[in-house]
Protein backbone atom coordinates (compact mmCIF):
# COMPACT_ATOMS: atom_id res chain seq x y z
CA UNK A 1 0.00 0.00 0.00
CA UNK A 2 2.46 2.36 0.94
CA UNK A 3 4.38 1.79 -2.56
CA UNK A 4 0.96 3.09 -4.34
CA UNK A 5 0.17 6.24 -1.90
CA UNK A 6 3.34 7.33 -2.72
CA UNK A 7 4.53 6.36 -6.07
CA UNK A 8 1.49 5.92 -8.27
CA UNK A 9 1.90 2.78 -9.78
CA UNK A 10 -1.31 1.58 -10.78
CA UNK A 11 -2.76 -1.55 -8.90
CA UNK A 12 -2.82 -3.86 -12.33
CA UNK A 13 0.76 -2.94 -12.77
CA UNK A 14 1.63 -3.95 -8.27
CA UNK A 15 0.60 -7.09 -9.53
CA UNK A 16 3.33 -7.88 -11.72
CA UNK A 17 6.23 -5.52 -9.62
CA UNK A 18 9.72 -6.87 -8.81
CA UNK A 19 11.42 -5.61 -6.41
CA UNK A 20 14.22 -5.09 -8.61
CA UNK A 21 12.32 -2.28 -10.21
CA UNK A 22 12.76 -0.42 -7.22
CA UNK A 23 16.77 1.36 -7.85
CA UNK A 24 16.98 2.87 -4.18
CA UNK A 25 20.69 3.92 -4.33
CA UNK A 26 19.15 5.83 -7.59
CA UNK A 27 16.14 7.22 -6.02
CA UNK A 28 13.65 5.95 -8.64
CA UNK A 29 11.25 3.57 -9.32
CA UNK A 30 11.12 2.23 -12.86
CA UNK A 31 7.65 0.59 -14.47
CA UNK A 32 8.92 -1.50 -17.48
CA UNK A 33 6.88 -1.49 -20.82
CA UNK A 34 5.81 -5.11 -19.84
CA UNK A 35 3.73 -4.01 -17.00
CA UNK A 36 2.99 -0.73 -17.65
CA UNK A 37 -0.39 0.24 -19.02
CA UNK A 38 1.37 2.05 -21.73
CA UNK A 39 4.93 2.61 -21.59
CA UNK A 40 8.12 2.65 -19.81
CA UNK A 41 7.77 5.24 -16.87
CA UNK A 42 10.37 6.31 -14.32
CA UNK A 43 8.90 7.76 -10.94
CA UNK A 44 11.17 9.43 -8.08
CA UNK A 45 10.95 7.73 -4.65
CA UNK A 46 10.12 11.12 -2.61
CA UNK A 47 11.55 11.23 0.88
CA UNK A 48 8.76 9.57 2.71
CA UNK A 49 8.65 6.23 0.54
CA UNK A 50 12.41 6.37 1.45
CA UNK A 51 11.97 5.81 4.76
CA UNK A 52 9.73 3.39 4.51
CA UNK A 53 11.55 1.60 2.01
CA UNK A 54 14.90 1.53 4.49
CA UNK A 55 12.76 -0.27 7.15
CA UNK A 56 12.41 -3.35 4.96
CA UNK A 57 15.17 -5.93 5.58
CA UNK A 58 17.00 -6.24 2.27
CA UNK A 59 16.03 -10.22 2.86
CA UNK A 60 12.33 -9.16 1.93
CA UNK A 61 12.70 -7.23 -1.10
CA UNK A 62 13.04 -10.16 -3.79
CA UNK A 63 10.59 -11.81 -5.87
CA UNK A 64 7.50 -10.14 -7.03
CA UNK A 65 5.94 -7.71 -4.17
CA UNK A 66 2.38 -8.68 -4.37
CA UNK A 67 3.94 -12.68 -4.62
CA UNK A 68 0.69 -13.73 -2.17
CA UNK A 69 -1.79 -12.09 -4.95
CA UNK A 70 -2.24 -13.45 -8.60
CA UNK A 71 -4.52 -10.49 -9.49
CA UNK A 72 -5.90 -7.19 -8.76
CA UNK A 73 -8.89 -8.25 -7.79
CA UNK A 74 -7.57 -10.54 -5.23
CA UNK A 75 -5.02 -7.63 -4.05
CA UNK A 76 -8.32 -5.59 -3.83
CA UNK A 77 -9.82 -8.46 -1.65
CA UNK A 78 -6.44 -8.52 0.91
CA UNK A 79 -6.52 -4.27 1.32
CA UNK A 80 -10.47 -4.34 1.59
CA UNK A 81 -10.38 -5.56 5.71
CA UNK A 82 -7.66 -3.35 6.07
CA UNK A 83 -9.47 -0.01 4.55
CA UNK A 84 -12.38 -1.39 7.04
CA UNK A 85 -10.59 -1.96 10.20
CA UNK A 86 -9.32 1.16 9.64
CA UNK A 87 -12.83 2.84 8.79
CA UNK A 88 -12.15 4.35 5.23
CA UNK A 89 -13.38 3.35 1.94
CA UNK A 90 -11.52 1.68 -0.76
CA UNK A 91 -12.03 3.37 -3.95
CA UNK A 92 -10.34 2.17 -6.94
CA UNK A 93 -7.52 3.86 -8.31
CA UNK A 94 -7.44 6.30 -5.00
CA UNK A 95 -3.82 5.91 -4.63
CA UNK A 96 -2.93 6.54 -8.49
CA UNK A 97 -5.27 9.73 -8.45
CA UNK A 98 -3.80 10.78 -4.98
CA UNK A 99 -0.49 10.25 -6.00
CA UNK A 100 -1.41 12.45 -9.33
CA UNK A 101 -3.08 14.77 -7.70
CA UNK A 102 -0.45 15.76 -5.01
CA UNK A 103 2.27 15.08 -7.17
CA UNK A 104 0.96 18.04 -9.32
CA UNK A 105 0.04 20.42 -6.62
CA UNK A 106 3.83 20.02 -5.08
CA UNK A 107 5.47 20.82 -8.27
CA UNK A 108 3.21 22.17 -10.76
CA UNK A 109 4.57 20.51 -13.76
CA UNK A 110 1.67 18.72 -16.09
CA UNK A 111 4.70 17.29 -18.46
CA UNK A 112 6.38 16.09 -15.68
CA UNK A 113 3.55 14.58 -13.69
CA UNK A 114 1.95 13.25 -16.86
CA UNK A 115 5.26 11.19 -17.84
CA UNK A 116 5.42 9.85 -14.04
CA UNK A 117 2.45 8.89 -14.03
CA UNK A 118 1.93 7.37 -17.94
CA UNK A 119 -1.10 10.06 -18.64
CA UNK A 120 -1.30 12.64 -20.77
CA UNK A 121 -1.04 15.95 -20.19
CA UNK A 122 -4.50 16.42 -21.58
CA UNK A 123 -5.66 13.42 -18.93
CA UNK A 124 -3.88 15.44 -16.17
CA UNK A 125 -5.30 18.50 -17.01
CA UNK A 126 -8.69 17.60 -17.16
CA UNK A 127 -9.06 15.42 -14.05
CA UNK A 128 -6.07 16.77 -11.51
CA UNK A 129 -5.81 20.75 -11.64
CA UNK A 130 -6.56 22.22 -9.00
CA UNK A 131 -8.05 19.86 -6.40
CA UNK A 132 -5.62 20.56 -4.14
CA UNK A 133 -3.30 22.97 -2.43
CA UNK A 134 0.86 22.71 -2.49
CA UNK A 135 0.38 22.58 1.59
CA UNK A 136 -1.87 19.69 1.70
CA UNK A 137 0.35 17.86 -0.93
CA UNK A 138 3.67 18.30 1.12
CA UNK A 139 1.34 17.34 4.17
CA UNK A 140 0.50 14.22 2.05
CA UNK A 141 3.92 13.07 1.12
CA UNK A 142 5.35 13.52 4.78
CA UNK A 143 3.23 10.91 5.97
Amino acid sequence: MELKAFSGIRTEEMIRFWWVFIKETEKVIQIPREIAKLKLRTIPILENLQKRLAAYDEAFKKDRVCKDWASANSLYHAWLPVCEEAGVTYKRNAFFDSYITYRLAMTNDIKMVAIESGNSEKMIRENYLHLTTKEKAQEWFSL
